[in-house]
Order: C-alpha cells, then structure tokens, then sequence
C-alpha cells in the first residue's frame, strides 16, 4: 500500500501553530488524514516547518512567488490532490491552472469573506457580487468541496454537484465531563448557577444579546451568574458587573469550562451566522455541560432541544431566558449535559471527522 499512496499537498496561507478557530480546525483534520495509510500528505502554510512531520513548503508574503513556488513543488513531488483550505487558499486555484493541471482540486470551505464584509459593511455592493462572481468560478473549478455546515454545503451545491459537509470536531482528550484540571475561576467561589461563554466577541458572536439577556434574567432570578472568557482584549462592550477572565490557551478552556453550569452560543441571525459553524459547540457537549443556543449556524442540527441542549429563536429574550431557568434543577443540568456528552463523543470527534474528510479525498481519485 506504501507505493500505492496519493500524494495530497494541501495549503494554507496562515499558521498551523496558531490554537484557534481556523488553523485548529485544519490541523486537527490534517492530524488525521496523515494517519491513513492510503494518503502521503504534504503542506504549504507560512510556517517554517510542517507541524505534523509532513514534506514542507513554506509560503511567503508575495502571493506570485507563492504561485511560482507551489507550481515547481507540485510538479517535483508528482502531486495527485491539491486541497486549498478556505477561500484565502482558493484564490490560487486559476494561477495555478495557468501552469497546467493533472491533479484534482479540492476546497475546504471555513467562512465566507464576502458576507462578513457585509455585515461590518466593508464593501459596496458591486464589491460584494464581484466577490461572489470570482468564488462561484473557483467552486465550478473545484472536483470537490467540502464545508462546515450542512446549509453552506446546500448554497455550494448549486455551483458544484459534489459538495459534502464536514462538521467540526473536538479533541476529546482535551474536553470532557471528568476533567481532573483545577478550574481557572474556582478560587472566587461559587453560589450561583455560572453562564459560561468562551470566545471571541465578534460582531456575528451575539455577546451584546447575551449581555442584554442576562441582565433582564438577573433582573427576575437572582440565582444567575455571567463569566465571559474573550479571546482577545474587548474595549467596546458594557461589561460592568459581569465576571471576564483573560485568554488561556485553547487546551486550558477546559479549566474555564469546568466550572460554569450551562454554556452558551448565542448567535444572532445572519448571512454570516447561518453558513458558518461555531466550533465552540463540540468542545461545550463534550465537556458534559448543558448547552443553550440560538437556532442558526446549524446548530439547531445537532441539538435536538430538551435531549442534548436547549434552543431559542435567534435574539428572542425571553426564549433565552425560559431556557435558563428550565436548567434551575441541577437533574435537568446533568442530564443534558450527559446526553450532549454522548452526542460529541459518538459523532464528532476530530477521529470521526477527520476519517471522513479522509475518504472524500480519496473518493476524488476516480473523478
């Protein structure tokens, strides 16, 4: 089988080193398409040596020099399968052709630059529909897409017949009900029932609602409290009387999570929202506590409400809170928390996600 393996390069312009959101969702598919036996994986990122032990290029700031490099790097190693992760990445999929295919080209889809342009209104509307003419020509050019959620996969499908959802994952030894780790928040004590949310506090995150929400559940139930765990400084939020705790790295969450009651994601309807996919929502069920959620970013999918979670139409106050206090009874809590447990632990660990991205590629060699 050695001799026999297709070679996969795939390419990334950022860092693989960094732990969050995008480069940890393809290093950990990446961690795993490496283990097939079937596969020889190469990559092309801006760091300066593969994080997974694989043969190694190094992308650099000039995208021509990039093109030229990644040209000679696939002809020299015989490349049968080039996977550019996002749309960042597909922008070189036409330069490329322009040197000559024989290889398949697949795009692994992770957000969409246009419509979070939109949202924040950093393009015009010409710039928007150019955007999203130059993506529909890289869908058509692509033998396989894959995304993140089962909606975005449905948009694509209209610009390519073979186009697959491959949710996020959780590493579950990093995430789960009986984490021995010492909480990051457990020396200020704890009375109250603790709302957790850990993230980044993005326009699309929902965090003004979940603010808003909390103090008119405080407002009626003193039994409540809020922690926040941003990942980055935020200077524009109103976050008086509320418990915020500095950025841990990604495998310390936990130590975050383990001490709040019920998670939460409290996304607001949006283009950006329902196409996307909030990779906090495997690492919350896998840690064993309830989850409440908005009903977008596909999220509703997964959950089915007062078995693995708790859901509420998207900016509805009070579906927000007749969701906390449905989880006042610590049985409630433990049962959904449980039964979210199971849900990530038999579906949507990055092994089970990460297999099946494996055997997308290799479904391509015969196309």
């Amino acid at each position: 089988m050695i001799g026999n393996r297709k070679k996969v390069l795939v390419i990334f312009r950022d860092s693989l080193l960094k732990e969050r959101g995008t480069p940890l969702r393809v290093k950990s598919l990446l961690k795993e398409v490496s283990k097939d036996d079937e596969i020889k994986l190469f990559t092309a990122t801006r760091d300066s040596a593969s994080v997974l032990g694989a043969e190694h290029l190094q992308l650099g700031i000039s995208n021509f020099d990039n093109v030229v490099q990644l040209q000679r790097f696939i002809k020299k190693n015989k490349i049968d399968v080039v996977v550019f992760h996002t749309i960042g990445a597909g922008y070189y999929i036409l330069p490329l052709l322009l040197f000559g295919g024989g290889y398949k080209r697949v795009l692994e889809m992770h957000g969409f630059f246009e419509e979070e342009a939109r949202l924040y209104n950093d393009t015009t509307f010409f710039g928007y529909h150019r955007h999203k003419f130059a993506y529909a020509v890289i869908y058509k050019l692509c033998h396989l897409i894959t995304t993140c959620s089962d909606t975005a996969r449905d948009k694509l499908l209209k610009y390519n017949r073979n186009t697959h959802t491959v949710y996020g994952g959780v590493d579950l030894d990093l995430f789960k009900p009986t984490s021995k780790e010492e909480g990051a928040t457990r020396a200020e004590g704890k009375t109250k029932i603790v709302i957790g949310y850990a993230g980044n506090a993005r326009k699309w995150q929902g965090v003004e609602f979940l603010l808003e929400s909390f103090r008119k559940l405080a407002d009626k139930d003193q039994s409540f409290s809020l922690r926040l765990l941003f990942s980055e400084k935020v200077t524009h939020l109103d976050l008086s009387g509320i418990s915020v705790y500095q950025s841990l790295p990604h495998n310390k969450v936990q130590q975050f999570i383990s001490d709040c009651d019920i998670l939460v994601i409290p996304r607001l309807e949006n283009e950006v929202n329902r196409l996307s996919f909030p990779s906090k929502l495997m690492e919350y069920l896998a840690s064993g506590k309830p989850v409440v959620a908005s009903k977008t970013s596909d999220v509703h999918k997964i959950i089915t409400h007062g078995e693995s979670g708790m859901l509420y139409v998207p900016g509805d106050v009070e579906g927000f809170i007749k969701c906390m206090t449905s989880l006042k009874d610590p049985v409630s809590r433990g049962r959904l928390g449980h039964n979210g447990y199971m849900l990530a632990r038999d579906n949507y660990s990055w092994e089970i996600q990460g297999a099946l991205f494996s055997r997308l590629l290799k479904g391509v060699y015969g196309k």
